[in-house]
């Protein structure tokens, strides 16, 4: 009996034309560029911006956080998911030095400020365990943990997430409730409350980098704050450090996708509808800089590694070439 040939994977839909304009001018948003050169967008990067245990706590403290993750694990291990859920319990109770005196937990331990415990449990088939480290988190957050678990094996513990309402995604997505809050009312936008906004999100950048903006995130963003009218024309807090906040947040935002793409564009998980909807994204939102050409040549690089069959039609409309230029 012959083998019957697969049938191709439908082209993901996309419109070259739109492409082809952002790269000119954009008929929607304004053009916006890099206005702070200088900045170092790098250091956004949760890899590059990692410091060691050693410099947040002393050795006491993380020999007791590493003993209850230790006797956590060895409880999972034996199927006592009770003892294990009351000891992941016992360390999301650990406060950090701001709320120290609100909780009732071991006074010789506390976590430094703007700091939360992320634990990841290790499959068993890749010799089980868990780890432990500390995240950036947002300043003056209360620290509280949700167990994200996509199997028995395989458990996050975090307070991250789109659910958090914080996170710069959940910041985009007020922008743009707000914005459309005022054009169904007939009423001006609220430029000091968009603006506001737009600190609370580069603040949350300072604090937690790209660890809250996997996969396409960085893309949606992007859109939402572009989508609700932000202006992104260097607002500061009188409160805070000038020269914290003296970046672009549409810039921050593409550099992350670009890294993102980087990271995962050529993995098989990664399709390229994902590929096109976060150079789609960015493109609308007028972004013009440096960072987007190369956003939009890793695009190509990681879409020519994809299935031909996936990625034929894209090459007939001359998507692949034009992202190439």
């Amino acid at each position: 009996t012959p083998t019957p040939t697969p049938t191709p994977a439908p082209a993901p839909h996309f419109n070259n034309r739109r492409l082809q304009r952002s790269k000119i001018t954009s008929k929607s948003f304004a053009h916006r560029e890099d206005k702070y050169p200088g900045f170092d967008y790098s250091s956004l990067l949760k890899d590059k911006n990692q410091r060691p245990l050693e410099e947040l706590l002393n050795q006491d403290q993380i020999n007791c956080i590493s003993s209850l993750v230790e006797n956590r694990s060895n409880a999972r291990s034996i199927g006592d998911y009770k003892s294990a859920d009351s000891i992941r319990d016992q360390i999301a109770t650990i406060p950090s030095t701001e709320t120290k005196s609100s909780h009732s937990f071991d006074e010789s331990i506390s976590l430094p400020i703007g700091y939360k415990i992320e634990i990841k449990d290790i499959p068993r088939n890749e010799g089980g365990g868990s780890s432990w480290s500390l995240q950036p988190t947002m300043r003056g957050d209360s620290v509280h943990f949700d167990a994200i678990s996509s199997s028995s094996d395989n458990e996050i513990i975090s307070n991250g997430g789109d659910s958090n309402p914080s996170s710069v995604l959940a910041l985009a997505h007020a922008a743009l409730d707000l914005a459309s809050s005022s054009s169904e009312q007939g009423i001006p936008i609220d430029h000091e409350q968009i603006n506001a906004i737009v600190l609370k999100a580069k603040k949350r950048l300072m604090m937690t980098g790209d660890q809250e903006l996997r996969g396409r995130k960085a893309a949606d963003a992007v859109f939402w704050f572009a989508l609700a009218g932000v202006r992104d024309n260097g607002e500061k807090d009188e409160d805070s450090d000038e020269k914290e906040l003296d970046f672009s947040l549409f810039e921050a935002l593409t550099h992350i996708c670009l890294e993102e793409l980087t990271r995962f564009g050529k993995r098989s998980s990664c399709r390229a509808m994902d590929i096109m909807h976060i150079i789609e994204r960015v493109a609308a939102a007028g972004i013009t800089t440096e960072t987007f050409q190369k956003l939009q040549k890793e695009a190509a690089v990681c879409l020519e590694s994809k299935n031909k069959h996936d990625i034929a039609e894209l090459d007939r409309r001359g998507v692949l070439k034009c992202l190439r230029r």
